[in-house]
């Protein structure tokens, strides 16, 4: 029976590595909840630069004929509160998913925060481009563990679960696309 309980939690914890479908964002008011579910005040939204590193475009980042772009304060707010509501609606997906999984296995004591991802506890990395259509996107690339040299280098990693994420944020369309969250090994 442990077998099954362990085969269910590797199916469970990979389903989050498919790419979501894009999401289009209107305002702030769509912001992620955090864990505590209280609702984050939007005209008081302070994007944490230490928890930010700004890189160039290289060899791995995943935008083709796209040129360097900078990012100012107001584009920052914009992707952190695009950035919230990817993540949020990944955590939504998950507890469904926890709670098919309690349902199925009631003897087991999961925390589901295991489960969810807390934005406050990632460092992210930002690769600002101007695409091949002159629009502005940016991949983000988050990251739990800060044991890498993270504001030099664009960090990648194979496993690792929830803790490693990315997406791709186009700022023109104010739409998230390509979210995936590492598989676990």
């Amino acid at each position: 029976m442990k077998k099954y309980h362990i085969i269910w939690l590797i199916v469970l914890a990979s389903c989050g590595t498919q790419p979501q479908e894009s999401k289009q964002v209107t305002s702030n008011i769509a912001l992620q909840k955090p864990v505590t579910d209280q609702k984050p005040n939007t005209d008081s939204l302070v994007v944490d630069t230490s928890a930010i590193a700004l890189l160039p475009p290289n060899d791995l980042f995943p935008f083709e004929g796209a040129k360097k772009a900078s990012l100012n304060e107001q584009e920052l707010k914009l992707i952190e509160s695009i950035l919230f509501q990817a993540v949020y609606a990944y955590n939504v997906e998950r507890e469904k998913q926890f709670a098919q999984y309690q349902t199925k296995y009631p003897d087991d004591a999961l925390d589901k925060q295991q489960f969810l991802i807390n934005l406050t506890q990632y460092k992210r990395q930002y690769v600002a481009v101007i695409n091949t259509q002159g629009q502005k996107e940016v991949w983000v690339n988050c990251f739990c563990s800060a044991d890498f040299d993270w504001r030099q280098e664009i960090v990648t990693v194979l496993d690792g679960g929830k803790c490693f994420f990315n997406l791709k944020i186009n700022l023109a369309q104010k739409q998230y696309y390509d979210f995936a969250v590492n598989g676990s090994a």
